[in-house]
C-alpha cells in the first residue's frame, strides 16, 4: 500500500495534507499557501504600526516601506 498516506481518501493522508497547509513551526517564510506565511506577512504589517508616530500619516517609499510623516499645510 505504498500510497495509503499520500491519498486525500484516507484519515492519514487527510492529516498530512492539514499539516502541510497549517505548517505550524514555520516562522521563516511569508508564503501565501501555507497558514504560518500568511500570518507571518500579518504580523510583519501589525509591526509597522508600532514604529509609527502619532498625529503623523503613514507614507509609503518608493521600495515599499512604511513610514510616518508629518502633516504639512502650505
Amino acid at each position: 500500500m505504498p500510497n495509503y498516506s499520500v491519498s486525500m481518501g484516507t484519515l492519514n493522508g487527510m492529516i498530512l495534507k492539514m499539516y502541510q497547509v497549517l505548517e505550524p513551526y514555520d516562522t521563516l517564510t511569508r508564503a501565501n499557501d501555507n497558514v504560518s506565511g500568511v500570518l507571518n506577512q500579518v504580523k510583519d504589517i501589525l509591526a509597522r504600526f508600532e514604529t509609527m508616530k502619532s498625529q503623523e500619516i503613514m507614507v509609503v517609499d518608493n521600495y515599499g516601506r512604511a513610514h510616518s510623516a508629518a502633516i504639512a499645510t502650505s
